[in-house]
């Protein structure tokens, strides 16, 4: 690549194709322009994703960069996360996947390991250890010494959502600052109709799903009992760090959530949609939630509060093919512009960008973000 840019070369997309290197945009940080790479002729890049919601994020990015190279489009497709997910799986090991795509470790690490993810050439490397990234970041992208990838968006900073207007009508003055507190308030809240079949949740828990996402909004609850998701050995392996203690409590607060606190039901709507739409209220999730809410129901009263303490006094505790199209890509990956467009996410969805350089004054675009990105988070970075 360094030779042809030298040479002046203008080189087709089978040659880069022949010298890519891996790189990545995965779910965490900011993209902006490299102008001395020099792009090759009629190139098109694909971009999937797998927030629907992202898409207008990424069709602004792709306006900015044709704009400095009108010979590059792109096609954009996304889907539902889970899909995205099965489609990177049987796309990626036969070269037919995208150029772009955002997705977390869970995929990732299975595409690294298989060989088929490059680490980052040097600049790119450079550019995340840059010091715009907090160090728990760069470390997030590094395996066996090496990066993959760029953040994009950063989206573990869970909260809880909860409804005013469902607090203020069951006498509640605050959220709860404890797990107790919470089941306690939220057998206030739910609602049954007369035959007894319930109509609105106390709080909604991730009862079904795909085994990531179920693990994920699992680590919500465990975490704050003690526990986690996967611990470190001091030989350096991994294995699960819930076959204890914490890791009973927080299973048995989900099932006694359903089987004796009667609080939520597996046949009631569920996650950001039953939020938004008043049949839930409380709801453990991302900041992500903060940007659907305002487009599916703007008029909602609602807050966003610490997820609880387990009990007093106790803690509050996007990849690239490496067989693509590498400097156009890279270039994407970088950009975040003059205009702002590393924080356009933020702004449709409120998944704070993970730098450490973000004028966070410009990501508080509502109160409820304010509370989620201007504070001390459990699970923040």
């Amino acid at each position: 690549m360094d030779a042809g840019r030298r040479e002046g070369r203008q080189v087709g997309r089978r040659t880069f194709l022949k010298l890519a290197t891996g790189a990545g945009l995965a779910t965490m940080g900011g993209l902006g322009p490299a102008p001395w790479v020099r792009a090759a002729s009629d190139v098109t890049l694909s971009i999937w994703t797998g927030f629907p919601e992202l898409v207008p994020f990424y069709k602004a990015v792709a306006e900015g960069y044709g704009k400095a190279h009108a010979n590059v489009k792109f096609t954009f497709f996304s889907t539902s996360l889970r899909e995205t997910e099965q489609k990177l799986s049987a796309a990626v090991p036969t070269g037919t996947g995208p150029d772009i795509y955002d997705i977390g470790t869970n995929i990732s690490v299975k595409f690294i390991d298989g060989g088929l993810l490059s680490p980052n050439p040097p600049d790119v490397d450079q550019y995340l250890k840059s010091g715009a990234w907090n160090p728990s970041v760069v470390d997030f992208f590094t395996v066996n010494g090496k990066t993959y990838g760029l953040p994009l968006m950063e989206g573990s900073r869970a909260s809880m959502f909860y409804n005013k207007t469902m607090f203020k009508e069951a006498g509640i003055a605050t959220p709860p600052s404890t797990f107790p507190e919470l089941v306690a308030d939220a057998r206030k809240l739910v609602k049954f109709d007369a035959s007894g079949k319930m109509i609105r949740s106390g709080i909604s828990l991730r009862l079904s799903g795909q085994g990531s996402g179920i693990g994920e909004k699992f680590r919500f609850v465990l975490e704050p009992a003690g526990g986690a998701l996967i611990v470190k050995t001091p030989s350096g392996k991994w294995h699960s760090g819930y076959d204890n203690e914490a890791g009973r409590a927080a299973l048995t607060f989900y099932v006694d959530a359903v089987q004796k606190d009667k609080i939520d039901d597996p046949k009631i709507p569920h996650d950001a949609d039953a939020f938004a739409t008043g049949s839930a209220a409380m709801l453990f999730r991302e900041a992500w939630v903060i940007g659907e809410i305002e487009q599916k129901n703007p008029k909602l009263e609602y807050g966003v509060a610490p997820i609880p303490r387990w009990k007093p006094g106790g803690p509050y505790k996007m990849l690239l093919q490496p067989s693509q199209v590498p400097d156009q890509r890279r270039q994407l990956g970088e950009i975040d512009g003059d205009d702002g467009l590393g924080l356009r996410a933020p702004e449709r969805q409120l998944e704070a960008v993970a730098r450490k350089d973000a004028p966070i004054p410009g990501l508080c675009v509502s109160p409820q973000g304010c509370r989620v990105l201007c504070r001390a988070h459990p699970f923040g970075l």
